[in-house]
Order: C-alpha cells, then sequence, then structure tokens
C-alpha cells in the first residue's frame, strides 16, 4: 500500500512538473489578470451595485480560467494521443494503470488548486482595495466567508468535471472528442436543472410534463447540479442564515461523486485495449 502511495505520488509530481514546465498557469494568470484589469475600468458603470458586479465578475473570471485549464490542458495531458506513446511507459510495469489515472488526477487537481488560490488571492486583495476605496453604498457588504466558501465551491465543481475527464479519457481515443464530450457533460450538468425548475413550474399550472420531470430528474442522479455549489450571490449580502446542512451535504455528495467517477475511470483503464 505504502509503495502505491509512493508510485501515485511520483506520477502527480511528473504531472505537476509538466504543467508547471509547460507555463499553463502562467498564461492562465496572466489572462486573467488582463480581464480583471480590463473590469474593472468599466464598474463605474453599474452605479450602486458595483460590489456585486466586481464581486461576481472576479469569481466568474476564476470559474472561466479552471474551465480552460480543464477542457484544453487537462484533456490534452490524459487524453490518449496516438503519435505520443508517454502513455504507455507510464501503464507498464511497475506502474499499474490505476495508479496511473489517480496519479494524473492528483498532479492535475494540484495544479487547479493552485491556480484557484493565486487567482482567490488577487481577487480578494482587489475587492477588498475597492471597498476601501467606495462609498458605503456604491460597496456596503463585503461577506469574506463567503467568498472563500465560493472559491471552495468553484473548485470542487471543477473537480468533478475534471474527474469526469477521467472517465471520457478511458472509453474515447483523441483529445477532440473528449473535449467535445466535456463540453457537452457541462452544458448537461447547467441544463438539467433550468429544465426542471421549468417543467415544475408547469407541473403546477397546467398538471401536465410528470413523466418528462421524473425522467429527468433521474438522469440527474449521473450529472450533478453545480448550481448547488454556487455561492457567489451571497458574497455582497449581510449575514444570511444558510443551513450548514445543506451546504456540507452539497459538498460531500460533490466530493464523493468525484471519487465515484474516479473509480470508474480506474476500471475503464484497466479494461482498454492498449
Amino acid at each position: 500500500m505504502r509503495k502505491s502511495v509512493q508510485r501515485v505520488l511520483a506520477v502527480a509530481q511528473v504531472t505537476f512538473m509538466d504543467g508547471m514546465r509547460k507555463h499553463a498557469l502562467i498564461g492562465l494568470i496572466a489572462l486573467a489578470l488582463l480581464l480583471e484589469v480590463f473590469g474593472i475600468v468599466f464598474m463605474d458603470f453599474f452605479g450602486r451595485d458595483v460590489g456585486r458586479a466586481s464581486s461576481d465578475f472576479l469569481i466568474s473570471i476564476i470559474w472561466l480560467a479552471g474551465m480552460v485549464f480543464l477542457l484544453f490542458h487537462a484533456v490534452q495531458t490524459i487524453a490518449m494521443s496516438e503519435e505520443q506513446k508517454v502513455i504507455y511507459i507510464f501503464l507498464s510495469r511497475p506502474i499499474s494503470r490505476s495508479e496511473y489515472v489517480v496519479g494524473i488526477f492528483v498532479g492535475l487537481a494540484l495544479l487547479l488548486f493552485v491556480l484557484q488560490v493565486l487567482l482567490g488571492v488577487v481577487s480578494y486583495v482587489t475587492l477588498l482595495w475597492m471597498k476601501t476605496q467606495l462609498e458605503t453604498q456604491y460597496f456596503p457588504v463585503f461577506n469574506q466567508g463567503y467568498f472563500v466558501l465560493s472559491i471552495v465551491g468553484v473548485f470542487v465543481m471543477q473537480l468533478c468535471v475534471l474527474a469526469a475527464i477521467m472517465v471520457f479519457c478511458g472509453v474515447l481515443r483523441g483529445s477532440f472528442l473528449v473535449l467535445m464530450m466535456s463540453i457537452a457533460y457541462y452544458s448537461i450538468c447547467s441544463g438539467i436543472p433550468v429544465v426542471l425548475e421549468s417543467l415544475k413550474q408547469q407541473m403546477i399550472h397546467v398538471e401536465q410534463g410528470y413523466s418528462s420531470y421524473y425522467l429527468l430528474k433521474a438522469i440527474g442522479m449521473l450529472f450533478p447540479d453545480f448550481s448547488r455549489l454556487d455561492f457567489k450571490d451571497f458574497v455582497v449580502m449581510p449575514s444570511t442564515p444558510m443551513l450548514a446542512d445543506d451546504v456540507g451535504l452539497s459538498f460531500i455528495f460533490s466530493v464523493v461523486y468525484a471519487l465515484m467517477m474516479l473509480m470508474l475511470a480506474c476500471y475503464l483503464y484497466r479494461r482498454r485495449d492498449l
């Protein structure tokens, strides 16, 4: 067991260092900072709601940087390329396929964590600076706890997407197909709650659509509702009573979901014909 963990950490270290060597984080951080600078320039147009607009914008930038990292760097790292045979070295002894999958996941998760922390610190300092520079009516409240919770929610959500990418790479060959499946997966996860809410309103007023509603409800078990991890609306609100149990269950469900997807990816890689 100890040697297995050491091999997983070795693969994770190689993956992490490879991401640093390719300047994946530096490019994304530079892009995010450039977007933040341009966004702050136009914040004067939001009037009294500049605090909410600023926090939403900065958290959205962090989300965007993470998604670009997953859809491009992570997909290219995980997906099996027929021209680059490096994966055959990793999948040969003494490193098993499951250790390879877990090691790659841990390495990419560490890169994503570093990216989120760096951008989160920059956004936190930016919001504090804006609050000190603006009058109270323009930026009345900055709830720091919910800001941190929002960043953690974005990170956990993107861990689920990363685990799903691992599964797609175990089924499909080629980074382009994996990229398309990953985009479709995230679109379905974001779209199902909206459709369910629409069908729920239809059932209340028209008393129809029960079959479609429960079918989508069952499908939603495979595609988690990432809106449960979205707390950015509370960043600029006064102390809002939120049930700690609901927040904790949302995070626990997301972590368990990511672990189950990772286990499925390990199973698929073990059965994969190289």
